[in-house]
């Protein structure tokens, strides 16, 4: 789900080199990339099972490990693969990032693309060397046969050199929604603790971060689209090693409204509705590339905060225009504490209290009726404030909903919206995600999408 949250890609290509070999020109089943300045190594091994490691400044960092997927029908492209052709490029170029922590991102690279088939399908790895990381993913062309595909398992792990400390939030079942971990706020502690103890029962969520000999590693994922997101869970039997569970389908409507149901609602009418469930972690049509496996390097923790590696393997953003967007500080009414009235009254006195403080924003829940909105906008337009408004996840579930609504709030004279309880990122979620920022954009309003893993690039969203 990240769409390069540049306010527009403005990079120069300063040089891009290619080359490429057939098979027969190329020995061997171990293919390599490193980074620029060649401390980082990325090997991709062709071999059977496909797999790939690591390395940093000489030192292993991830052995080698699985990487492939499984496909409905019992199509592994894992098993035995057999290597068609390689490409490699060099690529140094830069991009001017308004909204972030570095305005101009360099975006230097060395890259191998290996082409393969498995039985009668073609596929390929994409393997990208960074100065602060690596990252790589499966592309799925167009072919005879494969218009569409079903992903029911990815098969990628990872087996780290040794029983490392780690910093890890995870998500167990949650209440009375038993969807075995994949549910939940994100809202977690990460404490440290090693590989080898490491709930199996838990659900680890992204960042995962290693602390090895080398380095510091965060494992992520980058351009999330039309995906289900990745989740990390122990895999029995083996040591030091993370398998993939991608986030499974759940039904579009998985949990009660949070508004209260009237006097004469229906135990029957409470209930979530069960919706369509899809059948596989991933439907979707060819040609479709996986999101990037990612892997950003640090040799101090600093290192991390300051890599751009997420945001360069993204899709760059598509909004020309950034003029309406302004990131601001914002008072926020007593809905998080959940004590306090929301009356316009009140909803005011913040306005004034943002005022006060020379922030541009105000955040207000409001329920129900709307009719205060023009009323409470021109109140904070008065005194330089403009308003966002906080809603439910749930209320914004169905496309027409939000299609009619935004263009109603830009009209309004909105700065933006707070949406929040998500709590989910299979792919129909995923999906959502990128409509409800596209639909967004179009109408000039600011996001901030609240409980969600992967990152959200966009210029206009936080």
């Amino acid at each position: 789900m990240n769409i390069r949250c540049s306010c527009w890609s403005i990079g120069v290509l300063i040089g891009t080199i290619w080359f490429s070999c057939s098979p027969a020109a190329a020995a061997g089943a171990a293919r390599e990339v490193r980074s620029p300045d060649g401390k980082i190594a990325i090997t991709i091994h062709t071999d059977a099972p496909l797999g790939y490691s690591i390395t940093v400044d000489g030192k292993p960092v991830l052995l080698r490990s699985r990487l492939g997927l499984e496909l409905a029908d019992s199509v592994k492209l894992c098993e035995k693969p057999v290597l068609q052709s390689e490409a490699r490029k060099s690529v140094d170029k830069h991009w001017e990032n308004k909204f972030g922590k570095n305005r101009d991102v360099r975006d230097h690279y060395n890259e191998l693309n290996l082409t393969l088939k498995e039985g009668d399908r073609t596929f390929g790895v994409v393997a990208r060397a960074y100065d602060d990381g690596v990252g790589f993913r499966l592309v799925l062309p167009k072919q005879p046969g494969m218009d569409s595909f079903v992903v029911t398992r990815d098969a990628t792990e990872f087996t780290f050199a040794d029983d490392h400390q780690v910093w890890a939030g995870w998500n167990n079942r949650d209440g009375d929604r038993p969807e075995g971990g994949f549910i939940g706020s994100q809202e977690w502690r990460y404490l440290p603790n090693k590989l080898s103890r490491l709930n199996p029962n838990f659900k680890f969520g992204l960042p995962f971060l290693v602390q090895t000999p080398a380095a510091y590693v965060a494992i992520t994922e980058s351009d999330l689209l039309d995906w289900a997101g990745m989740w990390l869970v122990p895999k029995a039997g083996a040591r030091n090693t993370l398998e993939t569970q991608l986030a499974p389908p759940i039904p579009a409507r998985p949990w009660r409204p949070r508004t209260p149901p009237a006097k004469n609602t229906s135990e029957a009418q409470l209930a979530p509705p069960i919706g369509e469930v899809q059948k596989g972690l991933v439907v979707a049509k060819t040609p479709h590339n996986s999101p990037w496996r990612t892997f950003i390097v640090g040799r101090q923790p600093y290192d991390l905060i300051q890599s751009d590696l997420v945001l360069n393997l993204s899709t760059p953003s598509k909004i020309a225009d950034t003029s309406w967007i302004r990131p601001g500080m914002a008072a926020w009414d007593t809905w998080w504490s959940g004590t306090g009235e929301k009356s316009l009254a009140v909803l005011k006195q913040y306005i004034q209290l943002a005022s006060d403080m020379s922030w541009p924003y105000q955040l207000s829940e409001i329920t129900g009726d709307q009719s205060i909105v023009p009323e409470l906008v021109a109140y904070a337009k008065e005194r330089g404030v403009r308003v966002w408004l906080w809603f439910h996840f749930n209320e914004f579930i169905d496309s027409e909903s939000y299609k009619k609504a935004f263009p109603m709030y830009e009209k309004w004279g909105l700065a933006g919206l707070k949406i929040d309880f998500i709590d989910r990122d299979d792919q129909w979620a995923v999906n959502w995600y990128e409509d409800i920022a596209r639909t967004a954009a179009e109408n000039h309003l600011l996001i901030d999408f609240r409980r969600i893993q992967a990152d959200r690039p966009e210029p206009h969203l936080a």
